[in-house]
């Protein structure tokens, strides 16, 4: 890790110049108060004269005092930001030795340390908000570090089993299983808005995840809410649940495959969404979905069935090349009356209607009319 910390040195002593100047500055106020008082003042004997000295020595002296306490307190303003300084290196060194612990122990052969590196980094990203895209970071990476044996599953939501039947490798993939669930988890635990209110808020704000490749199992992420996202390449075993999640930035999906069944049932996509070349090997929903910007479904193939009733096409569709072999539903799906969307392509069979009546618009939107899709008769 590099280093790119200022050196900060402690607040120095007073040179002996400047004891000379300040003393001078001092004698150099005695005599012209001095001066100034017997000027405006004459003396008309000795003793009077002794007074007008003496109230020049003490004009002097309290100057001294003003300019001591100016230098006190200037002083303590440097010590407390010195101090202040060196708490927060000494805190940001804490934070380093912490990520390097974590790491080592995120390489190691034993379960039970990659656990305990998790959970580590989870406590970092908790205790230090400016820490947390950085801890979702590491915790992405070792997601995506390639996985030699993946798990055996089904379309359905069965529990997913080592497929070595080597005695040594299966319990080593079991235990390489628990690490990543517990990975995925602290994942979904701090990407729900609201999460933990009653212990304290949770939800870490404004992540972006990087999955890129990454092997996923029973990968559950509901109601969650995500910054931008990348899945392309990664492989999802057993049921992946992305019930309601609010994608807020461009979100991939590309050459993506799903093993299980994939659940994006009322899911929100902001902004560009591609699950282009994306394979689904079980059935797909996502019905009461909201594709609020560009959406492609370009060359993927649904080897199940394919639900997106009741959805919402806000921007251009593309479904171009797309295959349906256990068929698709778009019963109910609307697409937004604009009249610059003119590249849309749907599944084959289906094409929009005319606009329709008011009041069929999806919560909250305010951009227009709406046009049905609909089934053509063959």
């Amino acid at each position: 890790m590099i280093d790119n910390r200022t050196t900060q040195t402690p607040p120095n002593v007073l040179t002996k110049r400047a004891i000379i100047v300040a003393g001078s500055i001092m004698f150099a106020v005695g005599i012209s108060s001095a001066v100034t008082l017997f000027l405006a003042y004459p003396p008309h004997d000795g003793r009077s004269a002794v007074e007008i000295i003496r109230t020049a020595g003490t004009i002097a002296v309290g100057t001294g005092g003003a300019a001591g306490l100016l230098l006190a307190a200037r002083r303590q303003q440097k010590t407390e930001e010195y101090n202040a300084y060196t708490r927060h290196d000494a805190e940001e060194r804490r934070i380093s030795d912490l990520q390097a612990s974590a790491g080592e122990q995120l390489g190691s052969e034993k379960a039970a340390v990659r656990l305990n590196g998790l959970y580590q980094l989870e406590r970092l990203g908790q205790n230090h908000p400016e820490q947390r895209q950085t801890v979702v970071n590491v915790i992405c990476a070792y997601l995506r570090m390639p996985f030699p044996d993946p798990p055996t599953t089904t379309p359905s939501n069965r529990p997913i089993e080592p497929s070595s039947e080597n005695s040594n490798d299966s319990t080593y993939l079991h235990e390489e299983i628990q690490v990543r669930l517990t990975a995925q988890t602290i994942l979904s635990d701090h990407l729900k808005p609201g999460a933990g209110k009653k212990d304290g808020n949770r939800f870490w704000k404004n992540i972006e995840l990087n999955l890129t490749g990454a092997t996923l199992i029973n990968f559950d992420i509901s109601q969650s809410e995500i910054e931008s996202c990348r899945f392309d390449y990664a492989h999802f075993y057993g049921a992946t649940r992305f019930r309601q999640t609010k994608f807020r930035g461009p979100a991939g999906f590309s050459d993506t495959k799903f093993s299980g069944q994939a659940w994006f049932n009322g899911a929100e996509f902001y902004k560009l969404v591609e699950f282009s070349s994306s394979e689904f090997m079980g059935m797909a929903s996502f019905d009461r979905a909201y594709f609020k910007g560009e959406t492609g479904f370009g060359f993927s193939c649904f080897h199940g069935i394919a639900g997106f009733s009741e959805a919402y096409f806000q921007d251009s569709t593309w479904f171009g090349d797309a295959e349906f072999e256990g068929g698709v539903s778009l019963n109910g799906a609307r697409r937004a009356a604009d009249e610059n969307i003119k590249n849309d392509v749907w599944p084959t069979g289906w094409t929009t209607l005319a606009p329709e009546s008011e009041g069929c618009v999806p919560p909250g939107d305010d951009s227009g009319g709406w046009v049905h899709l609909a089934q053509i008769d063959n």
